[in-house]
């Protein structure tokens, strides 16, 4: 994206895993009449897969929570499910002179949770096996940066569009704030977004990147030309 990544506090490695199940579509409707051609075809339903535990493919993310006694990972998709094991807070990392959290892959969603595997810290030595704990966590404690500059009603680009990026009067690109993940359907993510109106709208996007320190080149979003972008 133009301007450089803007980081929701958390990352998501990319990882794709079981099937995802399809919406039951009900009977599409009786045919209509047409005075012009007498009976008409109904139009096919759109269908499109709905999760109850859905593969993900974006590009990883990472733990938010700044708790000093770590997240809980749970055994399941529900705060009242066993833990299995905690991931620790944002911690120095004297290889990038920064603060860096915990990263994982992200194998599905359900319910608003996170199924994470492969955790690491920032400074595991590349390959070894993790030691850190898989299971579910909340969407609120999952953090990524998206390159776009659009957010839509649905996994579809062709579906409304709920918040784009915009130009400042004086020049300067600006994206739309976002947070909270929730859900995602291969390399959508369903998350709140807060457009130039500072209104607060849920809405898909796609481009998650999984650099907390790069602007993740390779991650391709949705991207408006310059003549398509509003002034505010």
């Amino acid at each position: 994206m133009r301007g450089g990544a803007i980081i929701l506090s958390g990352l998501l490695l990319t990882a794709g895993c079981g099937q995802a199940e399809v919406a039951t579509v009900a009977d599409a409707p009786a045919p209509a009449e047409s005075p012009v051609s007498g009976t008409r075809r109904a139009e096919p339903a759109e269908v499109y897969p709905v999760p109850a535990g859905t593969a993900c493919a974006i590009r990883g993310g990472w733990s938010t929570d700044g708790d000093p006694a770590g997240l809980n990972v749970r055994a399941g998709p529900s705060a009242t499910a066993q833990s299995v094991g905690v991931l620790p807070p944002p911690a120095y990392s004297p290889e990038f002179d920064r603060l860096m959290a915990v990263t994982f892959d992200v194998v599905e969603t359900r319910d608003g949770w996170f199924r994470i595997a492969n955790a690491y810290r920032a400074d595991d030595n590349a390959g070894e096996p993790s030691t850190l704990p898989s299971g579910w966590i909340s969407g609120r404690h999952v953090g990524f940066a998206l390159q776009t500059d659009v957010a839509f009603a649905a996994p579809d680009p062709g579906s409304a569009v709920v918040a784009a990026a915009w130009m400042d009067s004086d020049g300067a690109l600006r994206l739309f704030e976002y947070r909270h993940p929730t859900e995602c359907r291969g390399e959508w993510v369903r998350l709140k977004v807060t457009g130039h109106d500072r209104v607060e709208r849920e809405a898909w996007a796609r481009g998650v990147c999984n650099g907390q320190e790069t602007t993740c080149d390779g991650a391709r979003g949705d991207d408006l030309a310059p003549d398509e972008l509003e002034t505010h």
